[in-house]
């Protein structure tokens, strides 16, 4: 693989950290515990992207694709708990609404439920760089 798709491949990744990030820390999702994980999660990808580029320790390819699996439970985690807080709301304001319209309108509800989902799409771009990069 060449230099500047690795490169390419590095700094897409980095700007998702980033975005991620900040996009989480400026709509305050850090609360409580639960909301603060996948703040957590992201920074430490992105220390864990830094040291895989200038360290060949296989401990630390080792606990990257541990971080980016975690982090595809995270999404997919985000993803039912936000889903999960819409219906109760929807179920709240709408009591005799049948519960199929209560699910379809809980999709389009206050919190962005396919939101966490870019935690997966991290995932998986850092399996693809871990796959480009390897040694084996």
């Amino acid at each position: 693989m060449a230099l500047s798709e690795l490169r390419l491949i590095r700094i897409t990744i980095a700007a998702l950290i980033l975005g991620l990030m900040l996009e989480l820390w400026l709509i305050e999702h850090y609360e409580d515990l639960l909301q603060f994980t996948p703040l957590f999660c992201v920074a430490l990808a992105s220390i864990l992207l830094v040291a895989d580029r200038y360290s060949n320790a296989r401990w630390i390819r080792l606990a990257f694709k541990g971080l980016l699996v975690i982090n595809a439970f995270c999404a997919l985690l985000g993803v039912y708990l936000h889903l999960k807080a819409n219906f109760e709301f929807e179920k709240e304001i709408y009591t005799n609404e049948t519960t199929i319209n209560l699910l379809i309108n809980s999709f389009s509800g206050a919190l962005p439920v396919f939101a966490p989902g870019s935690l997966l799409i991290l995932s998986l771009l850092g399996i693809l760089y871990l796959q480009l990069t390897s040694k084996n």
